[in-house]
């Protein structure tokens, strides 16, 4: 079988309660390669090992959000 990897796009409660765990579950179906957020901080959620957490999303996914305000550019 396929490991699919996969990227969370958003760091809540949602992510570290269900998603992360459940993939966690099942490695051999995934791997988790990063978790984009704003503002990442382990105060709230522990880290994740192995995973890459960038501060902001990657310019290419800012482009059409940079209007809103809700993407922070590098």
């Amino acid at each position: 079988m396929r490991q699919l990897t996969i990227a969370y796009i958003g760091n809540g409660k949602s992510v570290n309660r269900y998603h992360i765990p459940y993939a966690q579950t099942l490695p051999e179906m995934f791997r988790i390669k990063t978790i984009y957020a704003r503002r990442i901080t382990h105060d709230t959620w522990a880290a994740v090992p192995d995973v890459s957490t960038p501060i902001s999303l990657p310019r290419s996914a800012c482009s059409r959000r940079a209007s809103s305000g809700t993407c922070s550019r590098s």
